[in-house]
This record gives structure tokens, sequence and C-alpha cells, in this order.
């Protein structure tokens, strides 16, 4: 997924084309069952209708992606990606007042290295009441996003730092998401998704695991 935006955070008030995300591994880099690696999203209630956009990525890794409505489990998609990486996008649509939150959860790696990628959120006016809805795609080829556009709300941009770490990178004035990361993962910051990125000492490739 690439980013656009002009109304970001000092610093970083405008971008274009921008795909930098993070990337979550579980601590123990081999096969198996995950129970600690994730991440929780929570969107502040608003006084009118809302939508809130955001993707995930995945490799060689199973994951879900529970969504609570006021506390209260409404949805839960599992998805999976083997060999070749895969990319998810959401759009939830959320009624005036409600609470919404996200815990993606990655629950088995299929080999090693297996992992999954965050990279971006928007919260949008919807001018029409809603009931609460949730639609899932599978991603083929580049999404482009306008964040200003999409998320007049909010909005949340995560891009590596150059240190294998990440900034947020928020609409200006932002008080409407707030992002956690669970359990014990590892987390790592790519500027963008060229075609090789070093990680622990190891190349990989683009295909391998990112939005």
């Amino acid at each position: 997924m690439a980013y656009s935006w002009n109304d970001g955070m000092a610093g970083y008030e405008t971008g274009a084309n921008d795909t930098g995300f993070m990337v979550l591994f579980p601590q123990n880099r081999g096969p198996g069952d995950v129970t600690d690696t994730g991440y929780d999203i929570t969107v502040v209630p608003q006084p009118q209708a809302s939508t809130v956009v955001f993707g995930i990525g995945l490799w060689q890794a199973e994951a879900d992606v529970n969504i609570y409505a006021d506390g209260a489990l409404y949805e839960t998609k599992e998805v999976s990606a083997d060999g070749t990486s895969q990319a998810y996008k959401y759009q939830i649509k959320v009624p005036a007042g409600v609470t919404l939150k996200l815990e993606v959860r990655q629950t088995k790696t299929l080999s090693q290295w297996g992992n999954m990628s965050f990279s971006g959120l928007a919260v949008g006016i919807v001018e029409d009441e809603v009931t609460l809805d949730v639609k899932q795609n599978l991603l083929s080829g580049d999404y482009a996003m306008n964040l200003s556009q999409i998320g007049d709300i909010d909005w949340l941009h995560m891009k590596g730092n150059g240190l294998n770490n990440f900034t947020q990178i928020k609409k200006a004035g932002s008080s409407s998401i707030a992002f956690n990361a669970y359990g014990t993962v590892d987390i790592e910051g790519k500027m963008n998704r060229g075609g090789r990125c070093k990680l622990f000492g190891i190349f990989l490739e683009r295909r391998h695991g990112w939005l």
C-alpha cells in the first residue's frame, strides 16, 4: 500500500506515494502456533457515523483480525498467506458514538521468519447513519490511499525511521486513534518496500511479507 497526505504532523506535513511500513515477528522465529504477537488499535467514539479503512500484510503466517464494538466482539476475520505474500484491505462502517477496537494477532508461523505487517489506518466521516459493517478484500497489485481525503477525521501511518524502529506519522492534531503493540512481539520499521531488506543478517526479497 502507498500513502499520500497533506495535513500531517510537524516534520511530516506532506507525503506522496509513501510505502513505509512496520513488520511484526514472534520472538520465536520457527514454525508453530503463536500467542504473543500482534497489536491493538482503538478508535474513539465519533459524534457522527464514520468509516475506518486499513490494511494488513502477511507472509508465511496466519492471523486473526478481531473487531470489537463497545467492548463486545463483533466479528473475527481469519487470514493467511504461504509462500506468496498477501495484503488485505478492511473497510468498517461504524455508527456514531461507538468505540471500535481492532485486535490483530498472528496465530501461526508457517515457516521460518513468517510475519505480518501494518502500514496505516484512516477514519473518515459518513454523511448518513450506518449499522456496523465489515468488508474484507484481498488486494492484488498496488493500492494507493490518500490519507487526507479518506481520513478527514483522523489517520495514522507507520514508517521506518532508518534505525530498525518506526515512527507513527499522524494527522496534525490527531486524537482519535491509539496504537499499541501486544505481547513480546519484535517490530522493525521499513522506510519503503524496496527490492530487498536486510533483516537479522539475512536478505529477504520484496515479496516476503509486506504491504
